[in-house]
């Protein structure tokens, strides 16, 4: 039997949550692979793992179950109060912004200092009578929808994880066929709800104590980076796009046909798997390989992957073939 929590309106009581992903994790090339069996890692013992376990961030609204989120991984973990600045203020996403009256915070997480902190702000830190009541069911729905987007894309890099974000956001928040969580919760802020954020340096200014240290930056075991990490982009497509519309990588007509035959050999092959990386080594030979593009673009099962890739296969075209081309050749396309 477990505990339960009851609000009457939106921005009275809002969930944190960190989770290390027991099934998915980010392979050295930056792709995010799944494993069925569950790894046996959580936030305190998430170093002892070799593998760069996928962690999410979420902070909850419990009266409307509307939500933020980030997902990073255990190489590169977030400051909790750079997260929480991120998810309470107003111009970062357009779903839960303000601050709570409340906010649970699991004890895995917490300490006395944090909690400190947080009352500093005017949001009254408790930890959860139980799991269900700190919102550890996200979790599972969250992953469910990572499993399912991911499967459909081409590009399963930890940078494409942003694209999956939109439509998790869209599905859990905006489905047709269930509350829109978004409008219950616009519809039921109380008078003086959405609370205003202060200033970043006067919101982290609430979590500083003596000696200068900076609470909020530790959970269990792992101490967090001040800031969250850069998103660097690994994907061999999306270096060679900034290599077209900036300094372009020197044209080789040699290069270029190397990688048109193994663009050949992908069209024969029956595999997806085998198709999709003779593309990218393609891509790799030649950034000006179109077809390569556009095999990408027919294997992914995102409509979203799928335009990207045919807009980057025509710009490698046109910069294959060169202005003068389109010129002398106009009206026989």
């Amino acid at each position: 039997m477990y505990m339960t929590y009851v609000t009457d309106h939106s921005n009275q009581v809002h969930q944190l949550l960190v989770s290390v992903s027991r099934h998915f994790h980010a392979a050295g090339d930056g792709s995010i692979k799944y494993q069925k069996k569950p790894f046996e890692v959580n936030i305190k013992n998430y170093h002892k793992s070799k593998k760069a376990h996928l962690v999410y961030y979420i902070l909850r609204d419990h009266f409307s179950g509307n939500f933020v989120f980030e997902i990073t991984t255990t190489n590169s973990l977030l400051s909790l109060t750079d997260f929480l600045y991120y998810a309470w203020h107003k111009d970062t996403e357009d779903h839960i912004w303000g601050m709570p009256d409340s906010i649970l915070v699991p004890k895995l997480i917490s300490s006395p200092d944090f909690f400190e902190g947080l009352n500093r702000l005017g949001a009254e830190a408790l930890n959860p009578p139980s799991g269900f009541a700190s919102g550890v069911r996200i979790i599972r729905d969250i992953e469910d929808q990572i499993h399912f987007n991911l499967g459909k894309r081409v590009n399963s890099k930890i940078e494409g994880v942003k694209n999956i974000k939109r439509k998790i956001y869209r599905y859990m928040l905006h489905s047709g066929f269930r509350e829109d969580k978004v409008k219950k919760w616009q519809d039921f802020l109380p008078a003086g709800h959405p609370k205003t954020v202060p200033d970043y340096p006067d919101f982290i200014k609430c979590f500083s104590f003596d000696g200068g240290e900076t609470v909020g930056t530790e959970a269990a075991t792992g101490k967090f980076h001040v800031t969250p990490a850069p998103v660097v982009e690994t994907d061999d497509i999306s270096r060679k796009e900034r290599a077209h519309s900036g300094a372009r990588v020197r044209f080789s007509q040699e290069k270029l046909n190397l990688a048109q035959e193994m663009i050949y050999d992908a069209w024969e092959t029956d595999s997806r798997k085998t198709r999709i990386a003779l593309a990218r080594k393609a891509l790799k030979t030649s950034p000006y390989c179109a077809d390569a593009y556009v095999l990408l673009a027919e294997e992914s099962g995102d409509p979203e992957e799928s335009l990207d890739f045919y807009e980057k296969g025509v710009l490698a075209g046109k910069t294959a073939l060169g202005d003068l081309f389109f010129k002398e050749k106009a009206g026989f396309f």
